[in-house]
This record gives C-alpha cells, structure tokens and sequence, in this order.
C-alpha cells in the first residue's frame, strides 16, 4: 500500500481589500495543520511561512523566474525538483463584468497589496476569471483604468499575474463561469442550460487561459470550474478528462485542479456537501489517468465557513470556540466527503482544500 500523504492548498478566505489591510492572517492555520496529520501530512507546524521558507514543510519558495515544471510526487506538489506548499488567497473581479481586481480602487496598487500578501506569509494568489478577461477587446471598469491598469481584461491579467509574480507569489488560475454578469448558484456548470454556451467553448476557453500560461512560467495550474454543484459526479468527471486533457494538451508543464460536486444522493456523514466539496463517488468513479496523468491532477474540495452559511456541524462543533473538538468535527466530515478518496486510491494526487474561514482580512482607519 503506497503511504498517502497530500499537500494541503489552504485558502483560508477571499481577498477583501479595502483600504489597509491590519493583521492579515489565517483565522483557520489550524485547520490545515489538522488535516496534514489525519492524512499522514506534511503540514505539523501552525508557524506563519517567512519570507523564504513555508511553515511546516521547509521546502525553500523559489523565486518562480525560470521555467517551472509542475507535477505531483507521493501526493506533494513539485516545481521541478523543489517541492512547494501553496497557502493562498482568493482575489475576486476579473471574474466580474469590471474584470479587474476588486479593491484597486482604494488607491492602493497591485504591487502594494502583493507585497503585504506575501509578508503575512502567503505564498500564491488564485485569479477566478471568465470568458471576457480573455479577450483584448473588452475594457475594463473606469477605476481601474483611472488607476492606470488594463485598459483590458486580458491586460488586467497580466498585469496581475506579473505582479504576483514580482511579489515571489504562485499564481493558479481559475475557470469562475461563461458569464462575467453572473456567479455562484446561476453558474452551476461549465456550459449554459439554453445553449448559448457549449461545453467545446468552455474547452476553447480553458486553452486560451492554458496558452495564456506559457508565458508566465509561474503560474502552477488551471482549476477547470468553480463548484459545479448542479451536476453530477459521473457527469462532471467526463468533463473535467476532457477539460483536464485540453490544459495539459496546450501547456504540458500546468497541474489541473479538479473541485468536488454537491450532489447529497451518496453518503455524506449526515450533512449537506458544499456545492464543491463532496469527492464521495470518486471512490468507485476515480478521474481516469489516462485522460488526466496522476502526477498531474489535484483534487480541490472548496469548504466555506460560517460568513457564508452557519452550518448544522459549525453550531454543534461549539463554533465560533476554535478547540480540538471543533477540528476534529471538521475532519471527521472531510474524512468522508473528501479524504475518503485517499483511503481507496493508490495514486500520487494531492488534494487542495479551499477553505473559507471568514473576514480574514480587514479594514482600519
């Protein structure tokens, strides 16, 4: 039995930059410390990462200037040789009809957020985008422009993703939807149920944002959709092959990032699944290797807190009381919805928790 260890992708809570941002740091550090251990993990240590090492893997941050050859080794995430810990945020609006960065307008540039970002002890920075910040032809909001940036989305981008990069930052991106005028529950799937976007324009899209890639050699991978929670398992594995196939087949370097369903039909230890959080049936239904290598695939269960639904396991697990019993509640959930999947699967995948904690990060004047 091959000794199953995964790479802990925690991004403890979306980006909400307004003004100054005063203590950033993770609310649930814990959390990925917790979920390292039951899986024979890496992550022992609730330090904060320092500029050049990450907490609890002692694997160097490199400064991601040169050609990065990304892959999967006994379910660790390696550039090249080095193996790597990502411990990220989310930072939403090019995803967004403004496609730009939400909080630029605040006066404060992209190079100065990065770079507190990177001093709280983060390490990479995940850009949900749509269609539209694909193309050169669409413009960005005023402010954004007012500020200097764009003028369009595909500009925004890379400005963006550059300047992670400056900040020594690892960039994942991620396919958020086929309308930039809609999120979340409106966007259950990678097409559209009246057919005005199929599921080869998705493909057509994920080889753009794959190509986009090649030349920013620090971005790891493509996350193929963002919760596709009106689906099922079956019918979302053979789409994420075939999306999965399509990033590796115009940029063989990337990983793909492969979220959960929220189907409840399977056992889910008694609770609802998030709407990308339940890998149950991937146990009997695994993503097929052939279309997507092991060394490539990351599975990425999306699980949100309290600020986006007080769940029945938060109030029972004695929430907002962080303590030992609340994690091991926690875990024993995720052992079912999610690491259930390392128990049957003798593979080298790693798997990547976007976990959602709450306001992380705040405001002061």
């Amino acid at each position: 039995m091959t000794r199953k260890v995964i790479q802990v992708w925690l991004i403890v809570a979306n980006l909400l930059p307004i003004g100054d941002l005063h203590e950033a740091r993770p609310l649930l550090f814990h959390c990925g410390s917790l979920l390292g251990v039951v899986a024979n993990g890496i992550c022992r240590s609730t330090r904060r990462c320092s500029d050049r090492t990450c907490a609890g893997t002692g694997a160097a941050i490199a400064a991601p200037d040169q050609p990065q050859q990304f892959h999967v080794y006994q379910s660790r995430i390696y550039a090249d040789r080095r193996p790597i810990h990502l411990f990220g945020l989310n930072w939403s609006g090019l995803k967004t009809r403004d496609r730009a960065p939400h909080g630029i307008w605040a006066g404060r540039s992209l190079q100065d957020y990065f770079a507190q970002i990177k001093q709280a002890g983060f390490t990479a920075i995940r850009l949900p985008v749509s269609p539209d910040v694909l193309d050169d032809s669409k413009k960005v909001a005023d402010w954004a422009q007012e500020a200097g940036y764009g003028p369009t989305g595909l500009k925004m981008l890379t400005q963006t993703v550059d300047a992670a990069a400056r900040a020594g930052l690892w960039g994942v991106l991620g396919f958020n939807g086929h309308d930039s005028k809609v999120s979340g529950g409106d966007a259950p799937a990678p097409y559209a149920r009246d057919g005005s976007y199929k599921v080869e324009d998705w493909l057509n899209d994920l080889a753009r944002m794959s190509q986009f890639a090649q030349q920013r050699q620090y971005v790891v991978g493509i996350d193929l959709f963002n919760e596709p929670q009106c689906i099922s398992w079956s019918e979302w594995k053979g789409l994420a092959e075939r999306g999965g196939q399509q990033v590796l087949r115009y940029n063989p370097r990337l990983l793909v990032f492969v979220q959960g369903v929220a189907e409840t039909r399977t056992d889910t230890a008694g609770y609802g699944a998030f709407w990308g959080s339940n890998f149950v049936e991937a146990r009997r239904r695994p993503i097929n290797n052939a279309m997507i290598p092991a060394h490539k695939l990351v599975l990425s269960p999306h699980v949100y807190g309290p600020d986006v639904y007080m769940t029945p396991h938060l109030k029972k697990a004695g929430y907002p009381l962080i303590s030992m019993q609340f994690g091991m509640r926690i875990l024993s959930i995720w052992q079912v919805q999610t690491l259930c999947v390392l128990e049957s699967l003798a593979v080298n995948i790693a798997v990547a928790a976007k976990v959602r904690a709450g306001r992380m990060l705040s405001s002061h004047t």
